[in-house]
């Protein structure tokens, strides 16, 4: 499951909000006022859940209140519906394949104790002030299972509290949805919620505009099983607390006022503060140390410091560095998000399976430190949900030697970043290798491995170098040929990039060459009943005469020229067959090996 970047971070979803204004303004305008004529039959008491069934014509069955005169229809009609310490409520209701929409109200109202399977769209939609939903259960969510929007005036005091949203069935669906389209957003408390496999978001929160959103509280919500546990994107009092999120992070996105602690995370999630505008906002977040976890463990937040190391970080699952500088993190294999920091190197880490490996953010604000002179260096990063490196608003960053595959949507991303220098970095098995977006310049890309990308890079900076000193990148769909033989692509036919920058790699490097192999046993001797291993040393060349990136694939053994046993990898450059049984006489055996790039080569014909 993908979650896509726009150019600013996180994909807004705006097509669901068009869409979803669209359906309301509608309903406002009256569009089902005519169905109101045709009440359902209801013979089941009211200490029972009650089906609702074509109550305005619908056969799956909703309900909407768009008017005040719709509360009066309902309290006078269905047992269902009444007003309590002088309150709507509304509860005990089932409905399967519709609604249920509060666009209106002139008193306080509870929606409890409902439960709507298989929602046409949004499940519970709240567009007014002074609500209580409680312990609804919204299943098999299409698009929002509870979305509570300022489209049409402001909102306020609106709980959510103790609900179980479950299963998703679209790409994009979210669990609870606080949105402040047009008007503002204050006192808003989502807590004690269960919400279960979201394909995006389980609590997603979105001011439009800054302070538009006021005051909110998250706490004490359980989101399993969703890529993001909880996105905030606003300008208020916003309160992280107490959260139990398993599988699925949480990203604070342009908060500065928030506060982030005693949450309990787990398997891989990870707390991310999404910085793409370069504001610096970073430094204002509160997120308490050590008070959150991942797996027990603590989320540390460093700032102001300098000359941290491995050792100052304990048994921590992830960190946070705020304007820190002149430290190094070698080894600890734990996700490490930099803001504002320089001369910091993060190297020989091996992660796999975050939102991000590493991360480096500065910022545009000039009264911040800039993010400067960073390295990222010999670090292993797989299976990413959103990039394994992640470059905004820094300068003169080095990242070299890396491997990072298997990403769900970028391998690295560079925005807004200049004179970097990206040296002998393998991407591949990505959806995109490379992303390079506006107003990168500058940076340096050479003797980089672009292979089994569904696109390798996308370049849409500035005077971005694809090559340095007459060497570039190895791209697995150059279709150009290397005439002399010198390990770099003929020149007349450079690799072509993609991207608004309609970059070049002019020396595109040529991998021909195959593995060397060396037959270590048996020898051209004669050998006891008891047997032996079939070993061979496969070493792997290069043109480029450096560290290869292509490797050894397969190693077979061809024995009597009839008969192919495969060589299975021991350690080092060693490949062996420890199962294979010779019977008496003499036998001859050839070795054969191919490397990545599909280059073959096998070993002189030996008889023993």
């Amino acid at each position: 499951m993908k979650i896509y970047l726009t150019n600013n971070g996180f994909d807004t979803h705006r097509r669901y909000f068009a869409g979803f204004l669209v359906l309301l303004g509608a309903l406002l305008l009256g569009a089902m006022i005519p169905h109101l004529s045709q009440p359902f039959n209801d013979n089941t008491s009211s200490s029972e859940p009650l089906e609702v069934r074509s109550a305005w014509g619908h056969d799956s069955g909703t309900i909407e209140i768009e008017s005040l005169d719709n509360w009066t229809y309902y309290v006078n009609t269905y047992e269902w519906c009444y007003i309590e310490d002088g309150k709507y409520v509304i509860e005990n209701c089932t409905i399967d394949g519709g609604h249920i929409f509060i666009l209106v109200s002139n008193r306080s109202f509870i929606i409890r104790n409902c439960i709507i399977d298989n929602p046409d769209g949004v499940g519970l939609a709240i567009t007014c002030s002074n609500g209580t939903i409680k312990n609804n259960t919204i299943s098999y969510v299409y698009t929002y299972g509870i979305y509570v929007d300022a489209m049409f005036s402001n909102v306020e005091n609106i709980s959510i509290i103790e609900n179980n949203i479950t299963y998703s069935t679209d790409v994009n669906d979210f669990g609870i949805l606080i949105h402040s389209s047009t008007y503002s957003i204050d006192n808003i408390l989502v807590q004690n919620n269960t919400i279960v496999s979201m394909s995006s978001s389980g609590i997603y929160i979105r001011g439009e505009i800054a302070n538009m959103i006021e005051t909110l509280t998250i706490f004490n919500n359980t989101v399993n099983d969703t890529n993001i546990g909880v996105y905030a994107y606003c300008d208020s009092s916003l309160n992280v607390s107490y959260n139990t999120i398993n599988k699925g992070v949480i990203v604070i996105d342009q908060c500065p006022n928030a506060t982030i602690t005693q949450n309990r995370l787990f398997n891989k999630s990870t707390i991310y503060l999404d910085d793409s505008q370069g504001t610096g906002w970073a430094h204002d977040v509160r997120i308490v140390n050590a008070s959150n976890t991942i797996d027990g463990k603590p989320v540390l937040i460093f700032e102001n410091r300098t000359g941290l190391s491995a050792e100052d970080i304990g048994d921590s699952k992830q960190i946070i560095l705020i304007n820190c500088t002149d430290s190094v993190f070698h080894r600890i294999n734990i996700p490490v998000y930099c803001y504002c920091c320089k001369n910091i190197t993060i190297s020989d880490n091996i992660l796999d399976g975050y939102l991000y490996g590493l991360k480096v953010a500065g910022s545009t604000d000039e009264t911040y430190q800039p993010s400067y002179k960073n390295a990222l260096i010999n670090n292993s990063i797989s299976k990413s949900l959103m990039a394994g490196i992640s470059i905004t608003f820094s300068n003169k960053t080095l990242i070299k030697n890396n491997y990072i595959f298997e990403s769900e949507n970028r391998a690295a991303i560079l925005l807004d970043s200049n004179n970097s220098w990206v040296i002998s970095n393998s991407f591949f098995n990505s959806e995109t290798g490379f992303l390079i977006l506006s107003s990168s310049t500058n940076n340096t890309f050479y003797l980089n491995y672009f292979y089994d990308n569904s696109a390798h890079v996308e370049d849409n900076g500035f005077n971005n170098h694809w090559n340095y000193s007459g060497i570039g990148n190895y791209w697995d769909d150059y279709a150009g040929e290397d005439i002399d033989d010198d390990g770099i692509g003929n020149t007349n036919t450079p690799y072509n990039i993609n991207g608004d920058a309609n970059s070049k790699d002019s020396f595109p490097l040529w991998e021909n060459q195959p593995p060397s192999i060396f037959l270590d046993v048996p020898l051209n001797d004669t050998y006891g009943a008891s047997g032996f291993s079939i070993n061979a040393t496969v070493l792997e060349k290069t043109d480029w005469k450096l560290e290869p990136v292509s490797a050894v694939d397969t190693v077979l053994a061809e024995i009597d020229g009839t008969e192919n046993v495969s060589l299975q990898y021991y350690s080092g450059d060693l490949w062996i067959n420890d199962t294979y049984s010779f019977s008496d006489g003499s036998h001859t055996i050839k070795i054969y090996a191919t490397d990545t790039f599909g280059n073959m080569n096998s070993s002189e014909l030996l008889t023993f």
